[in-house]
C-alpha cells in the first residue's frame, strides 16, 4: 500500500532578505509557520509584499518581524494558589498575531504611510484684499474673437467652392444647348443617311436606342422582330453578358419575361414553313447567282416518345409530316425526327427549309414527295438546288429508286 508523503515545512524565513535559518547564519532565532486561515494568510502577504513568491502553508517567517506582545515566550502554572511563570522550550505567536515589525526590510517594500494633512484654520489667517477679476472677460472676448474669424474662413471657403461649381454649371449648360442646338439642326434625312452607313445589326441597335431615347419609360416598349431574335442569340451565347449589357444600360435590350412573349409569336411547326420561303425570297435579292447554288441534306433522328403541352393548350409529341400525314398516322406519338436543310456551294450560312416528326422511318413515297416539294419551293424562292444528300439506308435508296436512280 503506497504512503502518502506529506510536504514538510520550509527551514528559512520567507520575509525578502531575510537569512534566518540558513547555514551561513550562526544566529538561532524562532521560526513560526503560517496561520491556517486564508484570511489571515492573506493578510500576512499582504503585509510581507514579496512578488516573486506566494504565502504558502509550508512558509514560515522568524521571530525578528513580530512585536514582543505577540509572541508567548512563558506559561503560566498555579500551585496552591500561587501563579507561576515558566519560561517555554519554544516560544509560540498568538492567534492576532500579525508580522509588523520590518526593520531591515528594502525601503520600495515598505507599506506606504499616507501623509497627514495640515489642517488650516480659516479665521487665524489675515483677510485677502478684493480685486476685480477681469480674466474671464478677457477670455471670453479671445473666445468670441477665434470663433468669428473660423466662421469667417469657413465662409469663404465655401463661397469660393460655390463660385467654382457655379462655373463648372454653367460651362456644362452650355455644352448641352450647344448638343441640343446641333441635334436639332441636323433633319431626319441626314441622321438616316449616317444610319444607313453602318451595318444591318448596328442599324438595328442605333435604331432601338433612338426610340427608347423618345420614351421616358421602357415598359411596353415594342422592339423590332429582328432584334428580338438577335437578343435571343446574345442571350444563348452568354446570359451574364446579356444581363450585364442590359442593367448597365450599353444596350437597349429587353427582359427576360419580355423575350417569352415575343417568342411566343413566333408560330413554328412541322412541314415546309411558307413563312422561311418568303424570307429566303427576300435575302437571295442582294446575292449573286454563285452564292445561291447549293444542295439539300437530309437526315433522320432517333427520338425518345414525348408529349408537351404548350402554353396555347396544344399538344406536341404526335406524328406530323404536314400535308403528307396520312389519317392512320395522326394521334400516334412519334419517335423519329427529320431535318430538311439547304446547304449554299459558299459561305458559311445554312438554312433549315422543313422538320417532320414520324413514327419510324419517313416511307420511300413521301419521302420523294417531300424532297420534290422542297426543291420547288426552293427554287421559287431564288435558291438553285444542284444536289440532294443522304445516307445509304434502305428507305433512302427506295426513294432513289422512285427517281430511278439506281447504284451497283
Amino acid at each position: 500500500m503506497l504512503k502518502v508523503k506529506h510536504q514538510g515545512r520550509e527551514k528559512t524565513c520567507f520575509v525578502p532578505l531575510c537569512r534566518s535559518g540558513y547555514r551561513s547564519n550562526p544566529e538561532k532565532v524562532s521560526m513560526f509557520a503560517v496561520p491556517s486561515d486564508p484570511v489571515r494568510l492573506l493578510e500576512w502577504e499582504r503585509l510581507i509584499r514579496r512578488e516573486d513568491r506566494k504565502l504558502t502553508a509550508t512558509c514560515v517567517i522568524c521571530e525578528r518581524y513580530f512585536e514582543d506582545s505577540h509572541v508567548d515566550r512563558t506559561f503560566k502554572v498555579t500551585v496552591d494558589g500561587v501563579v507561576n511563570e515558566l519560561a517555554r522550550e519554544r516560544p509560540r505567536l498568538k492567534p492576532d498575531a500579525v508580522p509588523t515589525v520590518f526593520d531591515n526590510y528594502p525601503r520600495h517594500l515598505l507599506p506606504k504611510k499616507t501623509p497627514k494633512r495640515e489642517v488650516r484654520n480659516l479665521c487665524d489667517q489675515t483677510p485677502a484684499k478684493r480685486q476685480k477679476c477681469d480674466a474671464g472677460a478677457d477670455i471670453a472676448q479671445e473666445e468670441d474673437k477665434k470663433q468669428a474669424r473660423i466662421k469667417t474662413n469657413k465662409s469663404h471657403n465655401i463661397s469660393r467652392a460655390l463660385n467654382r461649381a457655379k462655373k463648372s454649371l454653367a460651362g456644362v449648360q452650355q455644352e448641352v444647348a450647344q448638343m441640343k442646338a446641333q441635334n436639332e439642326s441636323l433633319s431626319e434625312s441626314v441622321v438616316e443617311a449616317k444610319i444607313k452607313r453602318l451595318p444591318q445589326k448596328q442599324q438595328l441597335a442605333v435604331r432601338t436606342c433612338f426610340r427608347a431615347a423618345q420614351r421616358r419609360s421602357l415598359k411596353g416598349m415594342t422592339y423590332d422582330d429582328n432584334w428580338i431574335i438577335e437578343c435571343v442569340m446574345m442571350r444563348m451565347r452568354s446570359h451574364k453578358l446579356y444581363e450585364h449589357l442590359r442593367r448597365e444600360n450599353i444596350f437597349v435590350l429587353p427582359g427576360r419575361s419580355c423575350l417569352q412573349k415575343y417568342l411566343q409569336r413566333f408560330k413554328g411547326g412541322f412541314g415546309l414553313n411558307p413563312n422561311i420561303f418568303s424570307a429566303l425570297k427576300e435575302k437571295t435579292k442582294g446575292m449573286d447567282t454563285f452564292s445561291r447554288h447549293g444542295g439539300l441534306l437530309i437526315d433522320e433522328i432517333k427520338l425518345s416518345e414525348h408529349l408537351n403541352v404548350k402554353s396555347a393548350g396544344d399538344i406536341e409529341g404526335f406524328v406530323d409530316l404536314g400535308e403528307h400525314t396520312t389519317d392512320d398516322q395522326k394521334g400516334v406519338l412519334a419517335n423519329h425526327g427529320m431535318v430538311v436543310m439547304f446547304q449554299p456551294f459558299t459561305g458559311s450560312w445554312t438554312q433549315v427549309l422543313a422538320v417532320f416528326a414520324s413514327r419510324g422511318n419517313v416511307k420511300a413515297p413521301t419521302l420523294a414527295k417531300i424532297i420534290v416539294e422542297a426543291t420547288v419551293l426552293a427554287e421559287q424562292a431564288g435558291l438553285y438546288v444542284d444536289t440532294v444528300t443522304c445516307d445509304g439506308a434502305t428507305w433512302n435508296r427506295s426513294m432513289w429508286r422512285i427517281f430511278g436512280i439506281q447504284g451497283k
